[in-house]
Order: C-alpha cells, then sequence, then structure tokens
C-alpha cells in the first residue's frame, strides 16, 4: 500500500506532505494536551520552545535552503555533494550560536533544555531538503512518519506513565513533552550525519566557496519578513498574559500550515525553474492551481466551523481561538500566489529583500494599531494587509521587470472565485459568530 502511495506523488508533492505530517503532529498533541487538561501555562512552555527555536534561527535557515535549491541546478555532479557538506557545516555553526545566545540570553526556566534543541533540531532541517534534492521521495516520506510517529509516542506515553503509575499531577509531569522534542531532535540531527555520509563530499572551503553577498540580502529580507509572527507573538507576550498568548498561538496555527505548504511548493519550485524557465513558469502554474483545489475549500470550511471545532475540539475556553483562526484563513489567499521562486530563479533576490522591508513596515504600523484598537484580531489583520502588501510588490516587479504577467503562474479565474468565496465565509463568519 506504501508503495502504491508512493507512485501517486512526485518529489514536490512528497515535500509538501512531509511539511503536512510535522505540523499534523503538532496540533494532533495540542488537542491531545487540551483534552487530557494539561493548563494553558504549562503547554505554554511548549509553545515557548517552538517560537524561541524559529526566533533565533528562521531567517538563516530560511535563506540558506533558498539559496541552495536556488543554485543547486547548475553544480556539476561533485559540487552538489560538496555544497550539501557545506551548508550542513554552515547551518551546525550558526546553530551553536544561537543556541549560546538562548542559553545566556533568556530567563525560561527552561533555557537550557531550548538551547539543546535549538543545537541539535535546527540543522536536521537541512534533512528533507537533501532527500529531495536527490529525488529520495519514499525515503522523505518514511522519515517524516517515523519521526512524527516517535514524537507522539515519547510525549504522550511518557505523561501517561508519570500519571498513571506514579501518580504524578498533569501540571508537574509535561515537563518531560519537551525532553521527548529534544530526543526527536537528536534523532533527527543523527539521521543528518547519515545523510552527510550518503549523499555529500567534504569541502571546509565554506568562506571561499559561499554566495555570502546573496545570503545576506536574503538574510536581510527574512529577518524583516519572516519575523511577522515573532513581532506578533512578542506583542502577544509583552501586552498580555500567558493565557492570551497560547489563545493566540492556538488561533493563528493556519499560519505554519499554510506556510509550510506554500514555502514547500515555493522552494521545490525554483531549481526547477532555474532549470527550465519556460516549462518551470508553466509547471508551477500547475502545481499552484492544485494547491486551490485543495487549501481553497479547506480554508473556506474552516473559516465557517473553525469557533465551533476549537469549542468541543479543544474546550470552551478555546472559542475565542477558533475565531482568530477563522481571521487567519484570510492568509489562503496571497499565500497561493507564487512570484518567488521566478525572482529566486532569475536571481533577483535582492527584489525579495526589497518587498519583505514593505511587508514589515505595514506589518509594524498596522500591528499598533489594530492591536490598541482590536487586540488579538488587529494583529492578525496587520498580518493578512502586510503579506498582501509583500506579494503585490513582487507581482509588480514580474510584470513590469521581466514582462511576466501575473496569469502566467497563476490561474485568475479560478484564484479569484475561490478568494471570492472565502471573503464572503469570513463576513458570515464573523457576523453570526
Amino acid at each position: 500500500m506504501f508503495q502504491k502511495l508512493i507512485k501517486r506523488f512526485d518529489a514536490v508533492a512528497a515535500l509538501q506532505l512531509f511539511q503536512l505530517l510535522r505540523y499534523a503532529t503538532l496540533i494532533f498533541l495540542g488537542i491531545c494536551f487540551a483534552k487530557i487538561g494539561v493548563p494553558k501555562s504549562s503547554i505554554a512552555s511548549l509553545e515557548s520552545l517552538i517560537f524561541i527555536s524559529g526566533l533565533v534561527s528562521f531567517f538563516w535557515v530560511n535563506s540558506g535552503i533558498q539559496l541552495l535549491l536556488s543554485e543547486y541546478a547548475g553544480f556539476s555532479e561533485l559540487e552538489k555533494k560538496k555544497s550539501i557538506f557545506r551548508y550542513f557545516i554552515t547551518f551546525q555553526l550558526f546553530s551553536c550560536i544561537a543556541s549560546i545566545a538562548v542559553y545566556f540570553g533568556t530567563d525560561s526556566a527552561y533555557s537550557l533544555t531550548i538551547a539543546i534543541f535549538i543545537l541539535f533540531g535546527t540543522p536536521s532541517l537541512l534533512n528533507e531538503y537533501v532527500l529531495y534534492l536527490n529525488d529520495r521521495k519514499k525515503t522523505l516520506l518514511a522519515y517524516g512518519i517515523l519521526t512524527s510517529s516517535v514524537l507522539i509516542v515519547l510525549s504522550l506515553g511518557a505523561i501517561s506513565v508519570l500519571v498513571i503509575v506514579f501518580n504524578e499531577s498533569i501540571e508537574k509531569c509535561f515537563g518531560i513533552t519537551l525532553i521527548a522534542f529534544v530526543l526527536v531532535a537528536i534523532f533527527r540531527w543523527v539521521y543528518s550525519i547519515f545523510l552527510l555520509f550518503r549523499f555529500s563530499t567534504p569541502d571546509f572551503a565554506i568562506i571561499e566557496n559561499t554566495n555570502w553577498s546573496t545570503l545576506s540580502i536574503l538574510v536581510t529580507g527574512f529577518l524583516l519578513s519572516g519575523s511577522s509572527e515573532y513581532i506578533t507573538g512578542w506583542f502577544v507576550k509583552h501586552f498580555a498574559d500567558a493565557s492570551a498568548f497560547t489563545t493566540f498561538r492556538y488561533g493563528t496555527k493556519e499560519m505554519p500550515l499554510f506556510t509550510l505548504l506554500a514555502a514547500a511548493l515555493s522552494n521545490s519550485m525554483i531549481s526547477v525553474i532555474a532549470t527550465d524557465k519556460k516549462n518551470g513558469i508553466a509547471l508551477l502554474k500547475q502545481k499552484g492551481l492544485q494547491q486551490m483545489h485543495i487549501f481553497f475549500p479547506i480554508a473556506i470550511v474552516l473559516t465557517l466551523t473553525a469557533p465551533l471545532l476549537f469549542k468541543y475540539v479543544f474546550s470552551e475556553t478555546f472559542y475565542e481561538s477558533g475565531k482568530l483562526f477563522s481571521f487567519t484563513m484570510l492568509l489562503t489567499i496571497p499565500r497561493l500566489l507564487f512570484p518567488q521562486p521566478i525572482l529566486h530563479a532569475k536571481g533577483a533576490q535582492q527584489w525579495l529583500t526589497i518587498a519583505m522591508f514593505c511587508e514589515i513596515v505595514v506589518l509594524i504600523l498596522f500591528a499598533f494599531i489594530g492591536f490598541h484598537f482590536f487586540g488579538l484580531h488587529g494583529l492578525v489583520a496587520a498580518i493578512v494587509i502586510s503579506y498582501l502588501v509583500e506579494k503585490l510588490v513582487l507581482i509588480t516587479r514580474l510584470k513590469y521587470g521581466y514582462n511576466i504577467p501575473l496569469s502566467d503562474y497563476l490561474s485568475m479565474n479560478w484564484f479569484l472565485f475561490y478568494s471570492s468565496v472565502l471573503l464572503c465565509a469570513y463576513l458570515l463568519t464573523f457576523i453570526f459568530y
């Protein structure tokens, strides 16, 4: 059965499914924690681990991955293997710096745990892309299923043993979940070493052979744009309590889902377009339409039902998170626009940074206004508006700078239809909830 499933997926779909598995695991664990009565204040410790580890690494991780994908198609076979080695070593060095900064720079009771999680977990984020670039879709899916399963078993199994056998309270033993996350991160890191032996060739000339100028442009851009989640998270952590932070994080879980899946498609298409511009852009349009047919209907249904789903799937206290979730579904509209891989393939990364700068300016402006007048809902509105601005800048650049209109890489009629229905769905939710 697994073999038949694999044959139906290409490498791009396998990468997207991997990201979906990772996200679904976190959602499943969140539901389980809420159902067994873990207090919001305790869940906040796990959310902080994920939040802080992402905060100190998202900008250089995403930049490194996108640069690798844009360069890889033009490398010789030997240089491809050397590049994988260089990027892993670079990721490991940056992870060491980030883990030290977290350990000495935070006052969290779990600072050591978070630092270890970053040290081992962050470099292993390269694993799925190494498998993707080497067309190991079967291994990629197996790796995703295995790591997700182990994380679930360790997290819930350890809590069950402590509560049932040793009669500990759920609140006291929840810290064991953080250890489970660290153990899985170490397992992924060990697998990274295996992948290095399998798919790379040692090359320690990192300074000479790495495109630092382009990498710095991408890092700057991600520091601006990718920080939106962390800017809004900072607002909540500093101007509200831990309960509100958990409410906001649960309510905006859509963002990681659509970010990961859209990024998987966008990243995977960079090397394809770089290899063959005309056919690559046509394939991007086809893949984008497939995404629309899947995610717009899901977003519409979730928009209409999220408040009730959160109330009954989680608990009554998560009803407000459900309303935020409905609002965040509007991010589906800009996320299903894909100008980025074309600009990456053309080596125009500076325009990505310019667009991200525009996004962050709009986000900060609207976040201050939105949070002051509308609270958590105002923050979500600021995210939606700012992300739409970023995409409009990139679309305009492709149109007038490279003569590539939006219709070349987007199925316009379907996009407008789905977007209109989604907007109507949110209006109904806003009125009746």
